[in-house]
């Protein structure tokens, strides 16, 4: 979601096939920050206090059925406090029904996943039953765009039962899949990995006791054997959907299928993957129900294109409930809407409730060609292998690390050597790229990509 994250379009080569785009961390979900969370050991907090009822949100309650109102938390700071969980009653009340915490790769929790981990079981769930009594679900994210769990040869089967293991250990109510494997759907394997591991965590997570979701990029559900030999997303959707709650679709990052007027996020998406608007991919047997459009909540939120501004996405939206459609919205993320105000312009107009403002837009739409681009990204999957041991060396530019900068993360040298450092606790913790790849500055910001 984020994706993390998945730059692209820097250039387009020309008669090669495109590929969804994978953007800078801050842009995208999947930023793997924080250390790993040592499974058993929670770490005493201070005990919540008591939520008073009208403390509560007021939004619509979550239902399999109903529209789902998504943000994901992917807060890199550390913090356990209640507002940084977005708990009724501690954060700005608003109609978020689903919170999704980033992120869970194989070699652990990150992020805020990381910190919910280390909160004591009583304190947890105390936030547990803050966020149900408001009508809320919570979930762990897995992978996003700091694994690629595919091509990296991880067991699906494997991976799916330490996934649910998890979320039984740590009291979600279900697991959001954000893979973003990019390499392994263009070669074809994806589809049957995804596939095995569905089926794998749904055994785990029986269905209507947990919600399983999963984020794929809008470009997933093209019908393009050139593109996706095996299908992408449609072959997985045809195979497991039934066993997938939702989809938290990605209607941006992805260039010139920029998904930021009425018609190409609705009915005629266009640029390098036609076809992939919110109807067109109902009308290839995908359940309308089950797609939720996902947007960065501000221009922050996104890497290069998809943004669109909250009154504008809001009359987008109530053209498509009037047509029948009402699954929700999903937002990177909730760090960039804490106020809750965006999502409280954008839920009206699903849930056909309140008055959406009125935007006059006047667009030019290029024609397409009948030739497909490929994007040229400068992401990887992050490394699964880390140090446990602190670095003697300095990063470069980090200066020492204390308690002030406590989970600051550096390049040791920014796009030559893959090594990038966290600080913690007092000492600078050494972790490496995937191979080929270096560590990048983008800003204050890091992400692995190929040096450039």
């Amino acid at each position: 979601m984020k994706f993390l994250a998945l730059s692209f379009i820097a250039a387009l080569t020309a008669a090669v096939v495109a590929k969804p785009v994978t953007p800078p961390y801050s842009a995208v979900h999947g930023h793997k920050l924080q250390p790993a969370a040592v499974n058993g050991t929670n770490i005493s907090v201070s005990k919540a206090k008591s939520l008073a009822a009208n403390q509560l949100d007021s939004n619509t309650a979550f239902s399999t059925n109903g529209p789902k109102f998504v943000t994901y938390i992917d807060n890199t700071s550390g913090s356990t406090a209640a507002a940084s969980f977005a708990v009724p009653g501690y954060a700005p009340a608003n109609d978020y029904n689903v919170i999704i915490l980033g992120f869970w790769l194989d070699s652990g929790l990150y992020d805020s996943g990381y910190s919910w981990a280390q909160l004591d079981s009583a304190t947890r769930q105390t936030y547990i039953n803050a966020i149900h009594a408001s009508g809320k679900k919570i979930l762990i994210s897995a992978f996003g765009a700091a694994e690629w769990p595919t091509s990296g040869g991880v067991n699906p089967t494997t991976s799916a039962q330490n996934l649910a293991a998890i979320v039984k250990q740590y009291g979600f109510d279900g697991a959001d899949i954000d893979w973003e494997d990019n390499n392994a759907m263009d070669g074809g394997t994806g589809e049957a990995w995804l596939i095995t591991f569905q089926n794998a965590l749904r055994a785990e997570l029986p269905q209507g006791q947990y919600l399983i979701s999963h984020a794929p990029q809008a470009p997933y559900f093209i019908i393009n054997k050139t593109q996706y030999p095996n299908g992408a997303y449609q072959k997985v959707n045809s195979a497991v959907g039934s066993s997938i709650d939702w989809y938290n679709t990605q209607f941006y990052n992805q260039g010139s299928s920029s998904y930021d007027t009425c018609t190409t996020l609705l009915t005629a998406s266009g640029g390098a993957f036609p076809g992939t608007s919110l109807f067109e991919i109902i009308n290839t047997g995908v359940s309308a129900n089950k797609l939720l459009v996902g947007k960065p909540a501000t221009p922050a939120g996104a890497d290069n294109t998809g943004y669109m501004a909250p009154s504008a996405l809001a009359a987008c939206l109530q053209q498509a409930s009037a047509k029948g459609w009402d699954a929700g919205v999903m937002l990177w993320q909730y760090t960039l809407d804490t106020s809750g105000s965006i999502i409280g312009q954008l839920a009206p107009a699903v849930s056909g409730s309140g008055s959406v403002p009125t935007t006059t837009t006047t667009t030019t739409t290029a024609k397409a060609t009948t030739t497909t681009t490929k994007a040229t990204t400068t992401t990887t999957k992050a490394t699964t292998t880390t140090t446990t041991t602190k670095a003697t060396a300095t990063p470069t530019g980090s200066g020492t690390c204390t308690t002030s900068n406590n989970g600051a993360m550096v390049c040791v040298a920014a796009n030559t050597s893959g090594q990038y450092q966290t600080c913690n606790n007092g000492g600078w913790i050494t972790q490496t790229c995937g191979s080929g790849t270096v560590c990048q500055q983008s800003g204050t910001s890091i992400y692995c990509g190929y040096a450039t």
